[in-house]
């Protein structure tokens, strides 16, 4: 826990970091993209969270321990529920930095476009795939697909959904991304654990702030302002809460996302770590509070840039997932996207490296060191160590087998439910006991 010696600065960049990320930037700017405004809620809904970080950071600090399944052990006498924990959310750190690993190769693919000069014949049949889909799509869309073209239209279309007819090709590989990207995250971390994620975070955090305002004005420029947006984007587009049009984000669904969200984050695998290594009650407060609270100015900015994309791209876009890919690509020149790269690249590592960590102690403490009790502290951290690489590696092949980030998105929002209600009720329930929990975690 880094020895209680990270102060109000590191505490808020810590939080930050963790709560802030490139997935952040790719979903928002998809959903917005796609349903207009009513899709900021994708990340907005946390805004109603915020206060009460104010009480949970304390609520963490106070128990002194190491991780969130020891809070099982020393609240039930419990190792198997405290192992329990640790094992469900082994799973559910492989899925969160699957999903960063996604977001940053769908984010990166658009930026790093080769020219058609430079085509093999295989990667133009590619391209030329997606552009006979384009025109057929057309055709179909106004109701007009000749019957003989049916199936060709049909062959095409499952091209597209694989990813195997695209309207560029990328010089960046998938795999070798993921696989560099894991290894550099892997060397750190498990180098100088939660200290080296606070000390990266802080710069991490800088870089997130720079890349999530750098394309408004370099947006608005290009569509004409404001005036320029409400012309090219239907008015639909604007409303905060669903029309018919936008049935996803209605005002009921809003608050189901917002409720959920509530009591899944009392049972985030992280939450032991950063309240824990607060020099005081007081640093940890401010820092989880205004560092979630200025995550929030964050997506606001993605939402605007979410509608500046589809004043853009709107018809063109293949996969909306590319939405802010296309748009720094067609935006920034060089330099300006040499900074946006970095910046979408640490934003990730931010947050893969505090899931990383977190599992990692699980794995040790509540898993490993149960059965394995008596043998030297280096002998654990060394574990620790191992695990940080494992799950780096199951994550790259859970993102190699996804099908999209907003999927994928949505499963993590409501992944740590269960455990968040359980957690809520070891500190306010007396009578919880640990059969409920197993019951309760079953069922869920």
């Amino acid at each position: 826990l880094s020895g209680r010696k990270l102060g109000k600065v590191f505490q808020f960049f810590l939080s930050f970091g963790n709560a802030t990320d490139a997935n952040g930037a790719a979903s928002v700017s998809t959903t917005v993209f796609t349903n207009g405004v009513g899709g900021v809620w994708m990340g907005l809904q946390t805004l109603f969270l915020t206060p009460f970080y104010w009480f949970s950071a304390v609520w963490f600090r106070r128990c002194r321990l190491i991780t969130m399944g020891d809070l099982f052990v020393d609240r039930f006498r419990s190792t198997s529920l405290g192992g329990l924990y640790a094992l469900v959310n082994l799973f559910f750190a492989i899925l969160l930095i699957g999903v960063g690993y996604l977001a940053t190769y769908k984010i990166l693919a658009p930026m790093m476009v080769k020219p058609e000069s430079v085509y093999t014949a295989q990667e133009r049949q590619v391209v030329d795939d997606f552009e006979e889909y384009q025109a057929l799509n057309a055709q179909y869309t106004a109701g007009a697909l000749p019957e003989a073209n049916r199936a060709r239209f049909d062959e095409l279309q499952d091209l597209v959904k694989r990813d195997e007819a695209r309207p560029y090709i990328s010089y960046v590989d998938e795999l070798t991304l993921y696989i560099f990207y894991a290894v550099i995250i892997a060397i750190y971390v498990m180098a100088g654990g939660l200290q080296a994620a606070a000390v990266t975070d802080a710069l991490q955090g800088i870089l997130i702030i720079v890349f999530s305002v750098m394309l408004i004005p370099l947006g608005f420029s290009e569509v004409g302002g404001f005036s320029g947006l409400h012309a090219k984007v239907p008015e639909y587009m604007f409303l905060l809460f669903g029309s018919v049009k936008m049935s996803e984000f209605t005002w009921y669904s809003i608050l189901a996302i917002t409720l959920g969200s509530l009591i899944q984050i009392f049972g985030l695998q992280h939450n032991m770590a950063i309240g824990g290594s607060a020099t005081t009650e007081f640093a940890g407060r401010l820092g989880e509070v205004t560092g979630t609270f200025a995550k929030r100015f964050m997506i606001l900015c993605w939402m605007i840039c979410g509608l500046i994309a589809y004043a853009l791209f709107s018809g063109d876009l293949a996969d909306p997932d590319n939405t802010w890919g296309m748009l720094c690509f067609t935006l920034l020149g060089p330099g300006l996207l040499g900074l946006m790269i970095a910046g979408m690249l640490a934003a990730n590592m931010s947050t893969i490296e505090g899931s990383a960590i977190a599992v990692s102690g699980l794995f040790v403490r509540n898993l490993y060191e149960p059965l394995r009790s008596g043998r030297p502290q280096g002998h654990y951290v060394q574990v620790g160590r191992l695990v940080i690489l494992v799950v780096m590696v199951f994550g790259v092949m859970l993102a190699l087998m996804s099908e999209g980030i907003i999927p994928m998105f949505t499963t993590v929002i409501t992944f740590g439910t269960m455990w968040g209600a359980a957690v809520v009720m070891i500190f306010f329930w007396r009578r919880l006991t640990s059969q409920a929990v197993f019951i309760s975690v079953v069922i869920w």
